[in-house]
């Protein structure tokens, strides 16, 4: 590019330096260009000493040169400087931040050294600052010049500028600015504001303050320091340096400082802060404004922004527990907090602020220990987090204590040390590793409540658990924490609930009305996770009522006198399932051992090889009992864990470990065993029970068996099944056998409805491969299923066959005989479109019918009986279409109150029969579909003769429900006749269609 006339008369070879004469130029890159011309035989491209993007200011049109020197003196480097500037020029450094009005710039050069600096003047508000920007750095640096001009201006503005403000509605006078300095780097976009401020006064704080604000890509941070001044009105005042972050008018400035102090009265500086910030009608808590209690420090914090101001200081407490000594070493300290929290208070048409008020705190004790003790002890320090209930006149108080450095406290010392000395705990006089604690003492009506809860140290080791302990990684992570709480008097529900919304974060107060006594809530860290249960024990002191059942029972409730009452005949006014039959104790799902305490929950977690399925709590003869139901699983092989317990005994808390029973599981390719051993504790005897299996390929066999020594007599079952395809025609292929006997047992029929869940049925029927935990749970319902009863004997016989491969059945035919007789059968049958085969491969199936049958003969009391009904596993087309139905025929002779009398039924009565109280109740014959979220179909029949009715009918009905609008149709008929006396019914309805909006 060929360079501008003017400057090849400017600068030449032949051109005399300095320059000192403004000339025009066209642009700074002419003005380089020019100079190549000069430095091009030193070897010197001035290109390359600026970064790339310096020329930028070409944009800037025609710029005046002020100044320009060239010297090349002999043996030295070339040494150029030059001033110019372009007229009218505002530079934005920063947008909408930082300018620099008709910037000057220097150039200065020596050899291959260059700088660029930009001087100027730099407005902001008011304020004229002169600044300073080095080029290739691109650094900046601006303070108000020193001539006084910025007195009598107010820095507001220049705050609200910087986005500095206080934040919120809050009001501050007009600070004057006494200095301000500007530290940037406008290329990223960073810049460091410092400004000193006299008389910055916001609410009822008054400062000299230093404020430094940081900007960065576009926000605003910092931080504010300066000195707060507590006159206490008797001569003796308290300065307090206060910092400041600053995060924006968001959040505003959380001013902080504090300092030691001595012989200054509390009371004295909550009245001269109340004083100071304008505060009326807040005072402090009973319990701390009656007391003389002497400042040891004080510290103090406020919020520009929310206005909430804290207040901190540390306290000598020894009287505030009306505590006249201390033991020699001892000391008792109370760190307390004063929180205000600004809020809109609208009196006669006015708003304004007031403040709600809360106060909280630490008492920190810290005993010194004894040497003299035996065993001599260590010192201790207990912190207890304090808050102080505010509303009305209460004088409640509530704390809670966290281990700091760990050592055994006395219970009824620690207990007593805030009870006045008055404790009732029974035989909870012991030293204990306290981890944490709380307690409440509230004064109501002349009355005063103590409530006391903790934490006993760091747990039990479970670690020793058989089995559990050597198998289980990292089993030191296993862990029993025992919390007993203690209330002198009765906490009501609101009570709690008032105290639990004021206490400390961490303690969790009981949820339910607490009377005078003792309580226990047991904490298990079970790797890494907490988990809670509260155990209700005695009430007033440690004597326990018994549970029924021995400690670490797992089984019982169901005797020989249980079993002898299932001999009755059929029960009148009996119904559901079980009809009109014998009366049935004991149900699907007993769990043996239901009635003795224990309190289950489910928690499914595994610990390295160790699965824990779920966790159970009792309290029975002074013992604390931890129940755990588990297996453990390495390399294909599952040991099944049956009553693994520990045992705490009160009140020395020494741990015993139990083991009842055991389940094996292995598997490996087509091979598999399992099998399972339980010791079942019963209140007055113990049984014994087994359970084991082999399969291989087709072939299963299975046998259960149970052995108890009660007084005077033994009992014994044993129950076996084969399953493995023997053959027969296609209508009866025989796939599987099962028989069994009991000695001195019962054998006791299960209602219809829960035929398929019974154990001998179970066992026949149940098509998943069993694990030990199926195993150990079949066990222990076996004591409602088949109960020990002296003289009383069974046989059963069962067989398991196909028809067609579409229905899969099990019939088994008992015979019990002894105390009393009967015949039993009990029966499932399932068929499933398409076959279960083709479902397996993941086609799911288009209709499943699963019939349950229970028949019963008993000779003796004259009943013969057999019911079906159609399982919650029948459906048609789609699950949302269930079937439904049952049938029952019952029949009365000899003896029996009802002899003469008979019922046959499909699908239940009218419905306006007077269903005697002896006769079965039976479902409905019908389908009930539900087709989608709006539309519903529901079809049902029924059919039903007696010793004196016939009756027959159904009812078809469908229901539309979308939005507001409900629409419906019903078609129904109902007959029935009778000759016992006689009359006959006949009705007949149709209810079109009908919408309701």
């Amino acid at each position: 590019m060929a360079a501008p006339a003017i400057l090849t008369t400017v600068i030449t070879k032949n051109t005399v330096f300095p320059i000192t004469e403004r000339v025009t130029l066209s642009s700074l890159g002419h003005l380089i260009e020019n100079l190549l011309e000069w430095t091009k035989d030193e070897g010197i491209d001035l290109t390359e000493l600026f970064p790339a993007d310096f020329f930028d200011f070409d944009g800037f049109g025609e710029l005046g040169l002020d100044y320009l020197d060239i010297q090349k003196p002999t043996g030295e480097p070339l040494r150029i400087t030059a001033t110019f500037s372009w007229p009218d020029l505002e530079l934005s450094l920063i947008p909408n931040l930082l300018a620099v009005g008709n910037p000057q710039f220097t150039l200065n050069l020596l050899g291959t050294s260059v700088s660029v600096v930009a001087e100027g003047v730099l407005t902001i508000e008011d304020y004229a600052l002169d600044v300073r920007l080095h080029l290739p750095s691109f650094y900046l640096e601006a303070e108000l010049p020193d001539t006084g001009e910025s007195e009598g201006h107010s820095a507001l503005g220049l705050l609200k500028r910087f986005n500095a403000h206080p934040g919120g509605s809050t009001a501050i006078t007009a600070p004057r600015l006494s200095q301000l300095l500007i530290l940037a780097h406008p290329r990223l976009e960073r810049a460091v504001f410092k400004l000193a401020l006299d008389n910055l006064d916001f609410g009822p704080v008054s400062l000299d303050t230093q404020l430094e604000l940081i900007y960065q890509s576009g926000s605003f941070t910092g931080f504010i320091w300066g000195d707060f001044l507590i006159e206490i009105g008797t001569g003796q005042s308290i300065l307090l340096t206060l910092s400041a972050d600053y995060d924006g008018p968001a959040a505003g400035w959380q001013l902080e400082g504090g300092m030691a102090t001595s012989g200054i009265n509390l009371v004295q500086v909550f009245e001269a802060l109340l004083k100071k910030f304008g505060l009326s009608g807040v005072a402090l808590p009973g319990v701390l404004a009656d007391a003389d209690i002497e400042l040891r420090y004080l510290h103090l914090s406020f919020n520009t922004h929310t206005r909430a101001f804290n207040f901190a200081c540390s306290l000598s407490a020894q009287h505030l527990f009306g505590l006249d000594s201390l033991a020699e070493g001892s000391e008792l300290e109370l760190n307390l907090n004063l929180q205000l929290a600004p809020y809109q208070k609208n009196a006669n048409g006015q708003t304004t602020t007031a403040y709600d008020l809360t106060f909280g705190g630490q008492v920190v004790m810290r005993l010194g220990g004894s040497e003299t003790d035996v065993p001599p002890k260590s010192p201790v320090e207990l912190a207890f987090d304090l808050v102080f209930d505010k509303q009305g006149d209460s004088k409640t108080l509530v704390a809670a204590y966290h281990n700091l450095a760990g050592g055994q406290v006395h219970l009824k010392d620690l207990v007593g040390l805030f009870s006045g000395g008055t404790t009732d705990l029974g035989d909870l006089d012991f030293a204990i590793d306290l981890k944490q604690a709380y307690f409440i003492s509230s004064k109501q009506n002349n009355q005063s409540k103590l409530l006391i809860g903790l934490e006993i140290g760091a747990g039990l080791d479970l670690s020793k658990l058989p089995l559990v302990g050597q198998m289980a990684p990292n089993a030191k992570q296993l862990t029993l924490n025992f919390q007993p709480f203690y209330a002198n008097a009765e906490f009501k529900d609101d009570e709690l609930s008032h105290l639990q919304a004021i206490a400390p974060t961490g303690v969790t107060l009981p949820t339910k009305s607490v009377p005078r006594g003792l309580d226990l809530t047991i904490l298990l860290n079970l790797a890494g996770t907490p988990l809670h249960l509260d155990v209700p024990l005695s009430k007033g002191d440690l004597k326990p009522t018994k549970s029924g059942a021995a400690p670490g029972t797992r089984a019982g409730g169901t005797g020989a006198s249980t079993a002898q009452g299932k001999t009755n005949a059929p029960a009148a006014g009996q119904t559901g399932g079980t009809g009109g039959g014998p009366s049935v104790a004991g149900g699907r799902g007993t769990t043996a051992g239901g009635d003795d305490g224990t309190k289950w929950i489910d928690i499914n977690k595994a610990f390295g090889p160790v699965h824990f399925q779920r966790l159970g709590f009792q309290y029975a003869d002074k013992n604390f009992w931890f129940r755990i139901d588990g297996a453990l699983v390495a390399a294909g092989l599952t040991l099944s864990l049956q009553g693994l317990s520990v045992g705490v005994t009160v009140p020395d808390f020494t741990p015993s470990f139990e083991l009842q029973g055991l389940g094996l599981a292995f598997k490996k390719g087509a091979f598999e065993i399992g099998g399972a051993f339980l010791r079942i504790k019963h209140p007055t005897y113990e049984e014994y029970a087994g359970l084991a299996y082999l399969r291989f390929k087709k072939l299963e066999l299975s046998a259960i068996g149970s052995y108890a020594k009660l007084d005077g007599y033994s009992s014994l079952m044993l129950y076996a099944v084969l399953k493995y395809p023997l053959g027969g025609p296609s209508f009866f292929f025989v796939t599987g056998l099962a028989a069994g006997f009991g000695y001195n047992r019962d054998l006791v029929l299960p209602p219809v409805e829960e035929v398929s869940s019974f154990p001998l049925v179970a066992m026949a029927t149940d098509s998943t491969p069993a694990d030990a935990a199926n195993l150990t749970a079949i066990l222990t319902r076996l004591g409602a299923a088949i109960p020990p009863l002296n003289g009383q004997y069974f046989l059963a016989a069962g067989i398991k066959f196909t028809s067609f491969k579409l229905i899969d059945s099990f019939l088994l035919l008992s015979v019990s005989f002894g105390v009393h007789t009967e015949i039993g059968l009990l029966g499932l049958s399932t068929l499933q479109v398409p076959m279960a085969e083709v479902t397996d491969a993941g086609v799911p199936p288009l209709a499943k019918a699963q019939l349950a049958i229970r028949g019963s003969f008993l000779p003796d009391e004259g009943f013969v009986g057999i019911q079906a009904m159609l399982t919650k596993e029948s459906f048609l087309l789609s699950r949302d279409c269930r079937l439904t139905g049952g049938f029952a025929f019952y029949a009365w002779f000899g003896n029996s109150e009802h002899a003469g009398d008979f019922v046959l039924s499909l699908g239940g009565y009218h419905p306006h029969f007077n269903v005697p109280a002896h006769y079965p109740t039976v479902p409905r014959l019908g389908v009930d579909w539900h087709v989608g979220s709006y539309l519903s179909v529901k079809a049902e029949m029924y059919f039903a003769l007696t010793a004196s009715s016939l009756m027959a009918g159904g009812n078809l009905r469908a229901d539309y429900h979308h939005g507001g609008i409900n629409a419906w149709f019903d078609l129904g008929a109902n007959f029935i006749i009778s000759w016992k006396p006689y009359y006959y019914d006949a009705e007949f309805h149709v209810i079109p269609f009908r919408v309701k909006d």
